[in-house]
């Protein structure tokens, strides 16, 4: 089933592999895609990457320092942790 994830990079042996994804909820990832402007389309494709943010920036550090957006399964990504994908990340948005 398909959720929404944000990660930040890919994994080293396989290119195009999003690493270490952890699980949003519908609507931060809504909130995402309308702050940095990217469609479903953009975040439901691997390559090139629906980059949200810069590293280092206030919406990298309140989102677990990730900047990419992903729309997919969780068994298309490696270096996969349970309780990221189990368990929403709660962004604090007045933080952001």
């Amino acid at each position: 089933m398909s959720h929404y994830y944000v990660h930040n990079g890919y994994c080293g042996w396989s290119y195009g592999t999003p690493s270490d994804p952890q699980l949003i909820s519908p609507q931060d990832a809504a909130r995402l895609m309308k702050t940095a402007g990217l469609s479903s389309m953009q975040v439901s494709s691997v390559l090139p990457p629906a980059q949200y943010a810069d590293a280092g920036s206030r919406l990298f550090d309140v989102t677990g320092g990730n900047r990419f957006l992903f729309f997919g399964d969780c068994t298309e990504c490696s270096d996969v942790d349970s309780a990221k994908v189990s368990s929403p990340l709660i962004i604090d948005w007045t933080a952001a």
